[in-house]
């Protein structure tokens, strides 16, 4: 069991432990099939980490940002673990920006 994140940094960090074994075959793969690791990796970070029915530090994090979706809180950790395993730019702000769109169009 890994210890539950109280901040973006240490989400990344316990993201990358979970991957164990996997961390070589998830770091070579593209960044536009990381929904593969959704309903897995994904899950166990929603389900784990309180996104759903907690009132964690992380998901408060979260929620200041204007991310109130679980699956968009994982979605945005497992991306960046990704983008920071392979030394690229996190974009942080233009991720939260991507969902706080799309659940703008999705109210019209």
């Amino acid at each position: 069991m890994t210890k539950i994140p109280e901040t973006f940094d240490e989400a990344l960090t316990e993201c990358e432990k979970l991957l164990g074994e996997n961390l070589k075959a998830f770091i070579i793969l593209p960044e536009k099939d990381m929904c593969l690791y959704h309903h897995n990796l994904g899950r166990y970070i929603r389900n784990s980490w309180g996104f759903w029915r907690g009132d964690g530090k992380l998901k408060k994090w979260f929620h200041d940002k204007g991310i109130l979706h679980p699956d968009d809180m994982s979605s945005i950790i497992i991306d960046s673990t990704h983008r920071k395993l392979n030394n690229k730019p996190i974009e942080l702000e233009n991720q939260i920006q991507y969902y706080i769109d799309y659940w703008k169009r999705e109210k019209k």
